[in-house]
């Protein structure tokens, strides 16, 4: 991933927009917990702690956003029918979001 922003700052967009980051991998296929931590360090150039990502899967499985499932020894998680307007909400309204971030900086 080429960028200009440092790897602090880019890891703290990461964390901090981590459910949206997870939604929308999931809106492509069900993936376990370190299926996730992979992809992210692959893709984003960012290594998180199980405990980050973990706790972040809780808290969605929680909201209803996700949901859980055991296969085999792992928890495979997947988008909810919320979870999916959920990130489609976010993804039609994209625009609006980036003004509105640029205009608290």
């Amino acid at each position: 991933m080429a960028t200009k922003i440092s790897r602090e700052l880019r890891e703290r967009l990461v964390k901090t927009f981590l459910d949206l980051i997870i939604m929308s991998r999931l809106k492509k296929q069900p993936l376990g917990g370190y299926d996730i931590i992979s992809l992210i360090h692959k893709e984003l150039g960012i290594l998180l702690s199980p405990g980050s990502v973990y706790s972040i899967l809780y808290a969605m499985e929680r909201k209803g956003l996700i949901t859980g499932t055991s296969k085999q020894r792992k928890r495979v998680y997947a988008l909810t029918g919320n979870g999916r307007k959920t990130i489609e909400k976010i993804v039609n309204n994209k625009e609006e979001i980036a003004e509105y971030l640029i205009s608290l900086l």
